[in-house]
């Protein structure tokens, strides 16, 4: 009897053991890698052992624009969120949602998909917030280079004719004036008078260029275009450098999504980031030593989640094991009551 009572109660912990198990995955296909300004399609698919319903699906994108291109009935696209209410004919291995997208920074175009609750056509959880089915991809995005053209040689130029040298001028002799005196009324002997040689004058010394002070080059300008960190809301200005937001205690990973209107500008710190000890996240910007920030503070909080799910199964657990004991009970005491028969009737 008590082997029976044993084994009944394994069975029962087994059973709720798998409670949180997943019985789906969600998983990206598509181009992984492209050339920079071409479009390419993502597909977020689904697999499992049951038939994917409802449920809420959360999916984010970093370095793409991106179009629903195609999804299958009952899915509502806003943005990066997708919500499936009532999905019709995706059966257990479908594709959900195609994107059309194009990237106009070289690097890597990342796509993440993330969970809380799904559920199958009766209501049966497939993944809740204690067991996510996620995925993600990379897209390597390549920088197209124009081949150069080849120069066209040049033609050799003639070599010029050498000069004939002209021969020298014979030196004139001058002439002396007669009666003439030299400057400073100096007089000659015998009435002759002495050669004066002019004095050409000095060329006055021409003052230097004035230099033209040249006009400073144009500072550039490290701003975001825009900034969503996904399921929080901020007040985003390029102005302001400096954001807080409430994150659970339990959470460990967030998705940024920032953009530039500068295509040479890189940025560093986005898509899916680990928070793990972490106070706060730096988004940086830069370009040829040039760096700004952007600081996201992280507000710590206690986790609020609905653990409904969790009370419910706890209750139910409690109340199978009291009917098991009050069962078990039974049994033992009527066995008692057949053994005193037994007894009584060998007597």
């Amino acid at each position: 009897m008590k082997k029976i009572f044993l084994s009944f109660i394994l069975l029962l912990l087994l059973s709720y053991s798998n409670v949180y198990a997943a019985d789906g995955s969600l998983s990206f296909s598509g181009d992984s890698s492209v050339d920079k300004g071409k479009s390419y399609t993502i597909k977020l698919n689904y697999s499992g052992s049951k038939n994917l319903a409802s449920g809420t699906i959360t999916l984010s994108y970093t370095n793409a624009n991106c179009t629903v291109a195609s999804n299958v009935t009952g899915i509502i696209s806003n943005g990066n969120k997708i919500n499936l209410n009532n999905v019709d004919g995706v059966g257990t291995s479908a594709t959900l949602v195609t994107l059309s997208c194009t990237s106009s920074q070289a690097g890597t175009a990342t796509f993440s998909v993330n969970t809380t609750d799904l559920y199958d056509v009766d209501v049966d959880i497939i993944a809740d917030d204690s067991s996510p089915i996620s995925g993600s991809k990379s897209v390597t995005v390549k920088e197209v280079t124009q081949p150069t053209q080849p120069t066209q040689p040049t033609q050799p130029t003639q070599p010029t004719q050498p000069t004939t040298p002209t021969k020298p001028s014979t030196p004139t002799t001058p002439t002396k004036p007669n009666n003439q005196t030299t400057p400073g009324n100096q007089t000659t002997t015998n009435n002759q008078p002495t050669e004066v040689v002019p004095i050409e004058p000095e060329p006055e010394p021409t003052p230097d260029d004035p230099v033209v002070p040249s006009e400073p080059l144009p500072t550039k300008q490290l701003l975001l275009s825009s900034l969503d960190i996904i399921g929080y809301k901020i007040n985003f200005s390029s102005d302001i450098s400096s954001y807080t937001i409430d994150i659970d205690k339990g959470v460990t990973d967030i998705y940024i999504d920032a953009k530039t209107d500068d295509e040479d500008v890189s940025i560093d710190n986005i898509g899916k980031i680990n928070i793990e000890g972490k106070d706060s996240i730096d988004i940086i910007l830069k370009f040829e030593g040039l760096e700004k920030t952007y600081t996201v503070k992280l507000n710590r909080i206690v986790e609020t989640k609905n653990d409904d799910n969790k009370t419910f199964f706890m209750i139910s657990f409690i109340i199978n094991f009291i009917l098991l004991i009050v069962i078990v009970f039974l049994l033992i005491n009527r066995l008692h009551i057949l053994e005193k028969k037994q007894q009584s009737n060998n007597l």
